[in-house]
C-alpha cells in the first residue's frame, strides 16, 4: 500500500475564499507522481520477492473524512501559477482504477502502466490527463 497527502493546502493561500467551493484541493502534479511511485515501487518489490506473477495495482482518492467532502482538482498552469480547471467535477468519491503489471517490465512499460492509472483517476475529475 501506498498512501500519501494529495492535499494541497498552502495552495489555498492562493485562491480567494469566495474562488472556492468548500473541499480538500487535490493537485494534479501529487497524484501523477504518486501513480508513478506506486508501479515503481510494485515493481522494485516484486522484483526483490522474486515474484513471476502479475500484479494487479489499484489505486483511489479518498478523503479519510467521516462526511463526504468534495475533492477539488488543482492543476499548474504554468511553474507556480496554479488553477482549480473551469468546467471541473468535484466528486466527493473517486472509483478505484486497476493497472496490471508484469515484475519483468521495462522502464517504458511502468510509465504506460502509471500513465493508465492517473488518466483513469483523472477523468473523474473531468479533466483530460496531460501526456
Amino acid at each position: 500500500m501506498l498512501a500519501a497527502n494529495l492535499t494541497w493546502r498552502q495552495s489555498r493561500d492562493h485562491f480567494r475564499a469566495d474562488d472556492l467551493p468548500f473541499g480538500l484541493l487535490v493537485h494534479q502534479d501529487t497524484l501523477d507522481a504518486c501513480c508513478r511511485d506506486l508501479c515503481v515501487l510494485a515493481s522494485h518489490l516484486a522484483r526483490h520477492l522474486r515474484l513471476d506473477s502479475s500484479l494487479l495495482l489499484h489505486a483511489t482518492v479518498t478523503t479519510g473524512a467521516e462526511k463526504p467532502v468534495a475533492l477539488i482538482p488543482v492543476v499548474m498552469d504554468h511553474p507556480g501559477f496554479t488553477s482549480v480547471p473551469d468546467g471541473a467535477r468535484y466528486p466527493h468519491a473517486v472509483q478505484p482504477v486497476t493497472a496490471s503489471l508484469l515484475p519483468a517490465e521495462e522502464d517504458e512499460t511502468l510509465k504506460e502502466r502509471a500513465q493508465e492509472l492517473f488518466t483513469d483517476l483523472t477523468n473523474q475529475f473531468g479533466l483530460d490527463s496531460p501526456m
